[in-house]
């Protein structure tokens, strides 16, 4: 389900940016990444996005970092930001996640005065939300659990295992009612596990329990990637490339 997102979501971005700017001219485009270092997504997000637009845009990106790291810390951003983009004048600027759209929010007037916004990676924004970053307009990508553990069995019927990674705050226990209930219709079947967050044995994970349990799925297993910020003793967390 990932790798189709990683690979859609650059190409409707794309189809929005002409409606922007003319292809017939040069153009920068900004992105601002949610995450504080590159990752494997935002790789091929950005490949897709200057595979589309072709050699007439240059695409440069920014990067933020975990959103409890308080508001000292996006200030800091901000100001290396500025100096990142001060002789840069893009045609449009696109948020990947929810952390980079409410930067922008912002921060945009200082950052990118009067330039339009483009949101991705994120639910549908609440309209008062969308008023916040001038012109914005962009694409949706609700988190659907239910319909993800469904894509699961369709994808493999044989499917006897689903593991759910989590780290135990309360959005991913959140998802993980909603991956039990959408599992009723398998259960006759399969089971749906979530290690170190089982009832009554919720010592949660740290990294290396975390490569353990995926290397350890059996063959007709799935994991469902309920979201994972933090390990078990409360550090960060960030996958490696």
């Amino acid at each position: 389900m990932l790798i189709r997102r990683r690979f859609v979501i650059p190409f409707i971005v794309t189809a929005l940016l002409t409606g922007v700017f003319s292809l017939a001219r040069a153009a920068d485009v900004a992105v601002i990444h949610s995450s504080e270092v590159p990752s494997r997504w935002t790789d091929a997000f950005v490949r897709g996005l200057a595979d589309g637009l072709g050699d007439e845009a240059s695409v440069e990106q920014g990067w933020l970092g975990p959103p409890d790291r308080g508001d000292d810390f996006f200030e800091t951003r901000f100001e290396v930001l500025e100096k990142q983009f001060h002789d840069t004048e893009p045609a449009v600027v696109v948020t990947d996640g929810s952390t980079a759209f409410s930067f922008i929010r912002k921060y945009r007037e200082s950052l990118f005065p009067g330039v339009p916004v483009v949101y991705c990676a994120i639910p549908r924004p609440e309209p008062e939300y969308l008023g916040q970053c001038g012109e914005c307009t962009g694409i949706p990508m609700p988190l659907s659990i239910r319909e993800t553990v469904h894509f699961i069995f369709r994808l493999r019927p044989d499917t006897t295992t689903v593991v759910g990674i989590m780290d135990g705050s309360p959005e991913t226990l959140k998802y993980r009612r909603e991956a039990e209930a959408a599992m009723e219709p398998y259960l006759d079947h399969a089971e749906i596990v979530f290690p170190g967050n089982e009832y009554g044995d919720e010592g949660g994970l740290d990294a290396e329990l975390v490569r353990t349990v995926a290397n350890s799925v059996p063959r007709r297993g799935a994991v469902l990637f309920l979201g994972f910020d933090r390990d078990n003793t409360g550090n960060r967390w960030t996958p490696q490339r």
